[in-house]
């Protein structure tokens, strides 16, 4: 049997009310108030620049060394929350580079079997 409540019985539950606090829109932002996703997009658009610098190095001097370096930097700009055409221009730039070094390498070993063939 289910006992039955009056109406001035009424259940009480114990609930925690939260207030989320709103911004002030009058308030003064400072410098010193920059959030940590803001630092880490300004850090992955650095990691991006640094990526498409390698990158276009890359396809100049030193494929295999800049190429590489310029996906893993492109990588770090991407995990870091910066989307940007540097970002994949990096990734492209290195991924042709290390394309082009391993065409290079295949030639010049292609040219050596063949002058002793």
């Amino acid at each position: 049997m289910v006992p039955q409540l009056s109406n001035a019985q009424e259940p009480r539950y114990n609930v925690a009310v939260y207030e989320i606090p709103q911004p002030n829109p009058y308030s003064q932002v400072s410098s010193r108030d920059v959030s940590i996703q803001q630092l880490d997009v300004v850090a992955g658009k650095k990691a991006a620049k640094i990526s498409l610098v390698c990158g276009i190095i890359g396809m100049l001097i030193l494929p295999i060394v800049f190429s590489v370096i310029a996906i893993i930097w492109s990588d770090k700009a991407e995990r870091l929350g910066y989307v940007g055409r540097s970002v994949n221009a990096g990734r492209v730039l290195g991924a042709i580079g290390l394309m082009l070094a391993a065409l290079s390498f295949f030639t010049s070993a292609l040219m050596l079997v063949s002058q002793y063939t």
